[in-house]
């Protein structure tokens, strides 16, 4: 990699919204070395992080300790 190509900054796409360069930032994402994320990997990933667990002795229907009623 040459260095000016290291010492080059990443364009964000907000920065790049911002700065009426979207072309600029397109032609820096399909030319990255990222891998595109697939839509259902991209889900999971998101699924995992949004859905609370529930402990191994929680039922569905169990409030997790110190919950209430909302009464």
């Amino acid at each position: 990699m040459s260095e000016s190509k290291r010492l080059t900054r990443i364009l964000s796409l907000s920065a790049a919204r911002k700065s009426g360069r979207l072309q600029e930032f397109i032609e820096q994402s399909e030319s990255s070395e990222l891998s595109v994320a697939s839509e259902h990997g991209f889900n999971s990933l998101i699924d995992e992080a949004v859905t609370p667990h529930q402990s191994a002795d929680q039922t569905s229907g169990s409030r997790a300790r110190g919950g209430s009623r909302g009464k």
